[in-house]
């Protein structure tokens, strides 16, 4: 197939999505661990994607632990400086072209390595380009946008993507996109990154080997469980859950605050989705209502044992498009005469504590509550874990009128919402995204109510077998996992 090094980023590449196994927890699906001649490193907890022999998972793109060991993108979103920046590139310009043409001019950086031990040359960028660049403008915006004519030229050590007119996207429309290519082998996985690590199956799964080239120590990475890590008693990092904690939450009390040193932010929120086309939920006081009911503080006890936070919409606390003037709807336990039915449904498959301390509430507040099957046509509403789309945080497709309708809530037109989604997705391929607009995009959601969230989800790192030091973890920065190995001596 033509773009199929695009295909699988485009089917994963959902704007907001629901998963089954996120309902009230991270979904662990491996662990890494690390070895060196000397000494065993472990980095337990850490999801890992699914590895296909033929091409890397869409996952990788802006994951920054395997994704960016591994399989590095071109350019990426960095949180920390508000602005997009090259990673495998050098440098990234764009000159004007009389008429009315201009020019991406990609810098190379030198020093990049295949894993095959082969230094990366322009050519190789203009290849990917020119296979995958129409299938990267269609999926980033939406098929919403013109694509101009243009050539790929590579030079000495830059390449320059020439375009007949001005496009309206800009060149940091290549931010986590994978950047791969086949490769001809007897190994099991027939594709090649970049990346300082070499992926290899084994019987644990898949190990990572050091690309030789990069000149690292002898280290090896093996997905492992956390159990086995555990059972090894190995030194390292181990990210926690909730449901990994020594004491299960179903075993503590109730409002037990389960200590941790250093909590890590994570992009997965569990909320309540309304379904808007219910007659009783087209009412926006209604479903600010029955926000009010929701005892948030007390949800983050019985569900994390207050590992998370609460934030107000779906923009997670500290991202440059969160706006901390906006609050979560004040609780409100006040006794209703009146009784309205109200079917909810949990993608967990199972009614637990969590759910009966919602229905309890909301029967207080007026509202007799059915817990059905998800795909019952009666769901009102549906608790449920969200993966956010991070770093962007790009909701086009969700809340859009020309958008996927991804999640089937809209029904209703929103002009003022439509122009800052279209304003803030644009901005997402210049250097310096339109955080306002997103902030923008948070009051209208906070407004609206069509998503309540509950809580945004956090992991406990801990550090075992090595010297105590104080450790903070900032998710706006994309290489805070390297800072963590760096300050372990383990990479340079």
């Amino acid at each position: 197939m033509r773009n199929r090094e695009f295909s699988q980023h485009k089917r994963a590449r959902c704007y907001l999505s629901i998963f089954l196994a996120l309902a009230f927890r991270f979904a662990l699906q491996g662990d890494l661990l690390v070895a060196s001649e000397n000494s065993t490193l472990g980095i337990a907890g850490w999801p890992t994607p699914p590895f296909t022999d033929h091409e890397p998972s869409a996952w990788l793109a802006n994951d920054p632990v395997i994704g960016r060991l591994i399989c590095p993108a071109l350019t990426r979103l960095n949180l920390l400086k508000s602005e997009s920046e090259p990673l495998i590139l050098k440098s990234v310009h764009v000159e004007p072209k009389a008429p009315k043409g201009l020019s991406w001019v990609l810098g190379l950086r030198t020093g990049i390595y295949w894993w095959n031990g082969q230094e990366l040359e322009a050519q190789d960028i203009v290849v990917f380009l020119k296979k995958n660049l129409t299938a990267i403008v269609r999926e980033k915006g939406s098929g919403q946008w013109a694509l101009p004519s243009f050539d790929i030229v590579a030079e000495r050590e830059s390449l320059r993507v020439n375009w007949k007119s001005e496009p309206e996207f800009g060149p940091y429309i290549l931010n986590g996109v994978l950047f791969w290519r086949e490769r001809k082998t007897s190994e099991p996985i027939k594709f090649e990154c970049v990346g300082r690590f070499v992926p290899q199956k084994n019987l644990d799964g898949i190990a990572l080997s050091p690309n030789p080239r990069y000149q690292l120590d002898s280290q090896k990475y093996v997905f492992q469980n956390l159990e086995r890590f555990r059972q090894k008693k190995a030194g390292g990092f181990a990210f926690v859950m909730a449901e990994d904690q020594p004491v299960a939450p179903n075993k503590r009390k109730v409002f037990e605050k389960v200590p941790c040193d250093c909590l890590v932010d994570l992009p997965i929120l569990s909320a309540m989705v309304w379904f808007e086309n219910h007659p009783m939920l087209k009412e926006l006081s209604v479903r600010k209502r029955l926000s009010s009911l929701f005892p948030r503080e007390a949800l983050l006890g019985i569900a994390s044992g207050y590992w998370g936070t609460s934030p107000s919409s779906l923009i997670p606390r500290g991202h440059p498009g969160y706006r901390s003037d906006l609050q979560l709807p004040t609780f409100a336990l006040s006794r209703a005469n009146e009784r309205k039915p109200l079917f909810l449904s949990t993608m967990r498959g199972k009614v637990g504590l969590l759910e009966k301390v919602l229905s309890d509430n909301l029967l207080v507040g007026g509202f007799d509550v059915q817990f059905v099957k998800p795909e019952d046509k009666r769901v009102d509403g549906l608790i449920t874990g969200i993966f956010l789309p991070w770093p962007e945080l790009d909701f086009y497709d969700v809340f859009h009128a020309k958008g996927k309708n991804s999640l089937g809530l809209r029904k209703t037109t929103y002009p003022d919402l439509d122009r800052d989604l279209d304003r803030y997705r644009r901005s997402l391929t210049q250097q310096l995204p339109d955080f306002g607009s997103l902030k923008s995009i948070h009051k209208y959601l906070h407004g609206l109510e069509l998503i309540s969230v509950l809580m945004q989800h956090q992991a406990c790192l801990e550090l075992r077998g090595m010297a105590k030091k104080k450790m903070t973890v900032d998710v706006k920065d994309p290489d805070w996992f390297l800072s963590l190995l760096m300050m372990s001596g383990r990479v340079s």
